[in-house]
Parts: C-alpha cells; structure tokens; sequence
C-alpha cells in the first residue's frame, strides 16, 4: 500500500509540472519519492515539501500540501502555494492552488473530421493548473483549461486570476472563469489567422504555438511582413478576447500596429 501511494503522488506531483528535487529540511535538494517516504514514515495527518525554481530573473518558491485521508489512510497532494519573488527579492504576488483528483472516464470529445477524415478521439488533458500555468496567472496571463460540460464532452475554459478580489480566506485571487457554456466565445485559432504567421497549425493539431499560448506562455511567432519573416511575441488576453503583439525587443503593439498586422495579412 506504501508503494501504491507513493506512485500515485509521485505522478500527482510529476503531472502538475514539478521536478524530481525537493528542498530537504537543511535546505539540500533531495529526491522527490525519498522525501515522500521520509514524510510518511512518520504518518503524521499532513505534510509540506518545498521547491524553488527560477524562470528568467524571477524566483519561484512554492509550498505543495500534503493530506492523509480518514477513509483508506491514503495520502493526497491536495494543493499548493506559489510565490513569486522579483529580481530584488522583493516579493510580488503569491496565491494557492487546488489539486484534484479526477474521474475522466465519462468526458468524450465530439465527433471532428478533416476533409472526408475523422480525428480519432482524444482523452481529456491535465485539468488541473500546472506549476508554469500558475506562475503565468500571477504575471496577469490568460490559460485555458479543459474541462466536461453539462453534457460531459469536453469544453475549453479560459481562466484569468482577479487581483482585485480574493477568495473567503483573504489570501488567494479569485480565479475568472470565462465558459462557454456562459456564453463565452473566443476562438483562439481564428484569431491567429488574422495574422500572417508563417507554419500556423491547423483546427485540430497540437501545434507548439497554440499550445503555448494555451498555458499562458509570451510565444514567439514569425509574422510576414512585406514578405520578410519577422520575430514576434504573442499572448492571449482572454478578457478582450485578442491577441497582444510584442515585437522583438517585448515592446507591446499599439492597437493601430496590431490593426497593420491583420492588413499585412491580406496579402499573402
């Protein structure tokens, strides 16, 4: 059973984007599984471990929780804390993060077809918001997450974090959630074809650029522009429903600049 469970939150730990070191209690890195078995040995009700991580000249430093379960005396990683500290230290945002545990054996895909072709059916992805995706909301990014809806075939959600309200606890940001069951209709790929991006995945491919975005990642892309292909950055912003244009050097584009991409479009 100890075996059981230490595979089962390894891959909990493992999928929600965590590496394999652990900060130990002397502040040495050590094996995520040796620090899993070294906290239950002792079978306390709850534990923590910690990580730290850098991306660019932020510091990441996160808290993951641990609970025992009162029904089969099972472990579960039930949610974390992520901070992030900025290139003096200082601390900027920080916010806590749920981990579930899901049953996905009832979500399907609807039938979709290419041409005369039907695209096989696809399981439903990591429902749960990953390490980087977190880190992405607290920088004010937009990330979309799958989930079932009424009639359990799968949907895209985007999620945006509300830095003017926080939860009942006083401490963590309210999540917005724009559905479309609620109405909500952004369609990512049709925004990017308003812009002449060179190698644009199709509808129903898991091409790299749309799934950047997707996890709320500053993606870079190659615009044609008089017939020179040219470095740019995109990110969603699921709030107005568009895409923010950084150009080479992460200057954002102007509505007006943006508006001279979409032209540009035309002619190819």
């Amino acid at each position: 059973m100890v075996e059981e469970n230490l595979d089962f939150l390894e891959k909990q730990v493992e999928h929600t984007g965590f590496g394999r070191n652990v900060i130990g209690f002397t502040n040495e890195f050590i094996d995520l599984r040796d620090a899993l078995k070294e906290n239950m040995s002792k079978e306390p009700k709850a534990f923590t471990l910690k990580y730290a991580y850098m991306v660019g000249n932020d510091e990441l430093q996160a808290v993951l929780w641990f609970d025992r379960s009162d029904k089969n005396g099972f472990y579960y990683f039930n949610s974390y804390h992520l901070g992030v500290l900025g290139w003096n230290n200082e601390h900027v945002l920080a916010s806590n993060f749920e981990v579930k545990v899901f049953n996905n054996s009832q979500i399907k895909r609807k039938p979709v077809t290419e041409g005369d072709q039907e695209v096989p059916e696809k399981h439903i992805k990591n429902r749960n918001i990953t390490v980087r995706e977190a880190y992405n909301l607290l920088c004010g990014g937009s990330i979309c997450k799958e989930a079932p809806d009424q009639n359990n075939f799968i949907k895209e959600v985007w999620l945006l974090l509300d830095f003017t309200r926080f939860k009942p606890n006083g401490e963590d940001f309210e999540i917005i959630k724009f559905d479309p069951e609620k109405g909500y209709d952004f369609d990512l790929l049709k925004e990017l074809e308003k812009f002449p991006i060179e190698d644009l995945p199709g509808k129903n491919t898991d091409g790299g650029l749309i799934e950047s975005l997707k996890k709320g990642n500053l993606a870079k892309a190659f615009i044609n522009i008089d017939g020179v292909a040219v470095e740019h950055y995109l990110e969603v912003d699921a709030m107005n429903k568009c895409i923010k244009v950084s150009n080479s050097e992460f200057k954002v584009l102007s509505p007006e600049e943006t508006a001279a991409l979409h032209k540009q479009g035309h002619l190819f």
